[in-house]
């Protein structure tokens, strides 16, 4: 049994970047650029109004002619002369000869003739956006390792940019073992429970914008049938994720069939609660992480192990849950000498966090308000009031 930060480090130490591939950038939300972006166009393109006004020379006169107009999209083909004007809109090119823009509520225009009023801002460039002000062309837009947020697609489709390379989303297998388990709206029969744990999985995978890359299996509890799964997706996915069956009981049969399968144990069991039993292994091409069958302790586990590997994989530099140091607000005293993850809320004001009721590990109620994990470290045998803790943001 390791400590949890050992298994953490060894979580990453073993996981390794997704190769890269090139998709649009409509599929491209959340996904982690794998190479440099350098800009292939000026942006602006071109010197542009952004104002609706009239576009002049600065220093020209107060009194001008209004010689035609330029809406968005339109290329003008005249040239804007001393004692000239010209009606522009919000985002269209400026003509030849204007230099600056004057806002048309500092502007009285009577059939073709303007008059600027004194109070008019008039300088160089004014109310313009000039060629490349934002970007160059040829000049790096983003870094490889840049998180494509809806902004960082938006920039690059405004560079005319439709393709790009990003890491892979890592193929993922669930495969959730137990003979009492049912399907969510079956009858529910004395000694069965519903099946929660795949669902809760795909849905936080989904959650890191993997829903498309997850297959879902159940496995009676037999060992032949487990052995001969498990020898099929470990030639198919990256990352293999087992609900339950890794305990020591007579029908538990994960363990031996991964060892049977020539899995490489990384580690089994971490001095932590809950989540004890969870089991980090690897082959050639697969990770697998065999969590406990309790649904808190899996999704912990979930959390706290393979989020961060799912993140290695898809480029993220930072991997782990969001690390607050806040006050806790109240005592918390702990008798084990292990690792303590508790179910916890973050006050509003964001400066305390408290613990809730139904720590047990078979208990979702507390988790699904929790919007944090409260980590206590395995050496600290009570956390007094007050005190600072770490806390992991979900």
């Amino acid at each position: 049994m390791i400590s949890v930060l050992e298994a953490q480090e060894k979580v990453l130490q073993y996981t390794t970047l997704s190769p890269s591939k090139i998709v649009d950038i409509s599929d491209a939300l959340a996904c982690v650029l794998s190479v440099d972006v350098f800009a292939p166009i000026d942006y602006p393109p071109f010197w542009q109004s952004s104002m609706d006004g009239y576009a002049v020379q600065f220093d020209d006169g107060a009194t001008l002619q209004v010689i035609g107009e330029v809406q968005a999209g339109n290329a003008p083909t005249f040239v804007v002369e001393k004692g000239r004007a010209a009606r522009i809109f919000t985002g269209a090119p400026l003509p030849k000869g204007a230099n600056c823009v004057v806002m048309q509520e500092q502007v009285n225009r009577v059939g073709g003739i303007v008059t600027i009023a004194p109070s008019a801002k008039r300088f160089y460039g004014a109310y313009t956006r000039a060629k490349g002000a934002q970007i160059k062309k040829g000049a790096l837009a983003l870094k490889k390792g840049t998180y494509l947020s809806a902004a960082a697609i938006g920039f690059l489709a405004s560079l005319g940019i439709n393709t790009v390379a990003v890491y892979a989303a890592p193929k993922v297998a669930i495969v959730v073992t137990g003979d009492e388990l049912v399907d969510v709206g079956e009858p529910l029969q004395f000694g069965q429970i519903y099946e929660s744990n795949g669902i809760t999985l795909s849905s936080a995978l989904a959650a890191m914008h993997l829903s498309e890359d997850i297959n879902f299996y159940r496995l009676e509890d037999n060992a032949k049938a487990t052995e001969e799964l498990f020898s099929t997706l470990l030639n198919r996915f990256n990352v293999l994720l087992i609900s339950g069956g890794i305990s020591v009981g007579d029908y538990d049969f994960v363990g031996k069939s991964l060892l049977n399968l020539g899995v490489e144990t990384i580690f089994y069991k971490v001095a932590q609660k809950p989540g004890k039993p969870l089991f980090f292994g690897q082959t050639a091409d697969t990770l697998i992480f065999a969590l406990p069958g309790n649904p808190a302790s899996a999704l912990v586990c979930f959390y706290e192990y393979v989020y961060p590997a799912l993140r290695k994989m898809m480029g993220h530099t930072s991997c782990f849950l969001p690390k607050l140091q806040l006050e806790v607000s109240h005592d918390i005293p702990k008798k084990m000498a292990r690792a303590c993850f508790y179910r916890a809320k973050i006050s509003d004001d964001g400066k305390t966090v408290r613990s809730l009721e139904g720590q047990e590990s078979f208990m979702m109620q507390s988790f699904a308000v929790a919007d944090a994990l409260l980590y206590v470290p395995a050496e600290n045998t009570f956390t007094a009031k007050g005190s600072l803790v770490e806390v992991h943001k979900m």
